[in-house]
């Protein structure tokens, strides 16, 4: 994956260990696991936003052309 061996990560697990202790390493797995999730779903939302943001301009653009050829008639009979 990144280089890293079973000694590697033998030896990050013991520092995690250390620095959370046994109780709460499972609580800031969790956290840490939410905290990804809730980024990537405000990245995707960011993406669905701007298509939506889009999708009307071009409506608006459709709907001002439209009027625009209706304004063009001549009405002078």
């Amino acid at each position: 994956m990144f280089g890293l061996g079973t000694t590697e990560l033998l030896i990050i697990a013991f520092i995690l260990v250390l620095i959370f202790g046994l109780g709460k390493l499972p609580h800031a797995a969790k956290q840490l696991g939410l905290g990804v999730k809730n980024f990537q779903d405000s990245v995707r939302g960011k993406d669905e936003e701007q298509a939506s943001i889009e999708d009307k301009s071009a409506e608006r653009a459709t709907r001002d052309a439209a009027v625009t050829s209706d304004e063009r008639v001549d009405t002078k009979a």
